[in-house]
């Protein structure tokens, strides 16, 4: 019983790697996004584009942290 917990464990910690790395990537492709859109001229937008690349570059830090923790939820 001991095993099966352990494992499940570690399949989580997994997806929480998994999770982070696609958040990474996603907020680069965000920034790259808002860099064009501000070239563009259309500062609103850039706005919301940066603030959203933010909002996952931090969603990232959190999981990898969980991740680190190797449970979710500590603080």
């Amino acid at each position: 019983m001991n095993g099966n917990i352990t494992s499940h464990r570690s399949t989580i910690t997994e997806l929480e790697n998994v999770l982070t790395e696609i958040l990474i990537v996603a907020g680069i492709a965000a920034v790259g996004i808002c860099l064009t859109v501000f070239a563009s001229g259309m500062t609103g937008w850039g706005v919301v584009v940066g603030a959203s690349a933010l909002a996952m570059f931090v969603l990232a830090v959190v999981t990898f942290r969980a991740a680190r923790h190797g449970r979710t939820g500590s603080s």
